[in-house]
């Protein structure tokens, strides 16, 4: 590989969103032919990223992901783009596994229903749910998709269920929490359907930081038939 293309793939390698890559393909011919290349060595670093923090697939998108990484000579030129893409989602997705939910051993509360993907939710007044993440450095919307069945409260005018949410890097201070704490709103047309809910913003600026994902509601009221799918990041 000459010093062009050299350059061409460190580039590529502080590039942090598939995106990204393709656009940078768009440049020229001559960045175009090295897709294959580029592709397998974004592929390299997110699934050596995603082992680290032990994220594996559980994908209803990309259900082919695998656990063992695919040497260079075993994946197609025309497959390297979609091994890529596979490995972004896990790091952008939460696993259901790795999940940190007040009282979720308790099966009268909740449970994890894996062939469907979700956590659910029958009945608790103590409603806690966290996430974390370790992805590489960049800005992200982080949100939560869930269904909700119960008919929420009415307030005022208007039926509507609210639960805290926060978003943090790195910052678990209870000066964080206070200052850093907002609503997630369920309202009456939400209801019986999975829904994208926006729970922050989180700016990760070096690797190795995380982003923690906290929504709950203490207040001793009953929450009942929650569906949990997941918390992801969207880049921006």
């Amino acid at each position: 590989m000459h010093l062009p293309d050299l350059v061409i793939m460190k580039i590529a390698s502080y590039l942090g969103h598939p995106n990204q890559i393709v656009s940078l393909l768009l440049i020229s011919p001559s960045i175009a032919k090295l897709a294959p290349e580029i592709y397998y060595h974004l592929y390299q670093k997110l699934w050596h990223l995603n082992r680290k923090y032990q994220r594996e697939p559980e994908s209803m998108i990309f259900p082919t992901t695998t656990t063992k990484l695919i040497t260079r000579q075993n994946i197609p030129d025309k497959d390297c783009k979609i091994h890529m893409y596979q490995q972004y989602h896990q790091m952008v997705s939460s696993s259901l596994s790795t999940f940190s939910i007040m009282h979720s051993n308790n099966i009268s509360h909740w449970e994890l229903q894996k062939d469907f993907a979700r956590w659910h939710c029958y009945s608790v007044c103590w409603f806690n749910i966290k996430h974390s993440f370790n992805p590489w450095p960049g800005k992200y919307r982080v949100f939560l998709t869930a269904t909700f069945h119960q008919m929420p409260a009415k307030v005022g005018n208007n039926y509507y269920e609210e639960f805290n949410t926060l978003v943090s890097v790195d910052d678990n201070s209870q000066e964080n929490q206070k200052n850093n704490t907002s609503k997630l709103k369920v309202e009456k047309n939400h209801l019986h359907h999975p829904h994208h809910y926006l729970l922050g913003y989180a700016n990760v600026t070096s690797p190795g930081q995380h982003i923690q994902c906290i929504v709950w509601k203490h207040t001793g009221y009953w929450i009942n038939n929650v569906n949990i799918n997941r918390i992801w990041l969207q880049s921006y």
